[in-house]
């Protein structure tokens, strides 16, 4: 009974030859899939992370390219503190990953809220330097 006693340590929810890692891969591509059809397009787009997205679509209309303006800053200061965030992740270090998740979330806030600011700006017809 002992090749019972090993196959029970070393298997997992999904059978023997899964690892938790593709497991956990495979949920995550399988909610990707299905999360545009889990929720439906939002009723009213007057509230500010709807504003934020069609002010994203508005502020890239021209393409993405690397502009001198804040949103731009925002955008290339978040690439390595997530690179950070994804690093001390893996390290398991609690406290800088949990300090470097609360840095990338308020510059990405940041980010949105100036995408806010285009819209309202572009609803009351001022211009925005570009």
């Amino acid at each position: 009974m002992e090749w019972l006693d090993t196959g029970a340590r070393n298997a997992t929810a999904c059978g023997r030859f899964i690892s938790p890692q593709l497991l956990d891969l495979g949920l995550v591509i399988v909610w990707l899939i299905i999360n545009p059809f889990v929720f439906p397009r939002p009723v009213r787009v007057n509230n500010w992370m709807s504003k934020g997205v069609i002010g994203e679509k508005m502020y890239f209309e021209g393409g993405k390219k690397l502009r001198r303006d804040l949103p731009t800053l925002l955008n290339l200061t978040n690439v390595p503190l997530f690179i950070a965030f994804i690093y001390f992740g893996w390290q398991q270090a609690l406290v800088p990953l949990i300090l470097t998740g609360l840095l990338v979330m308020v510059i990405k806030f940041w980010f949105i809220d100036r995408m806010v600011r285009l819209v309202d700006d572009s609803q009351r017809g001022v211009v925005t330097p570009s």
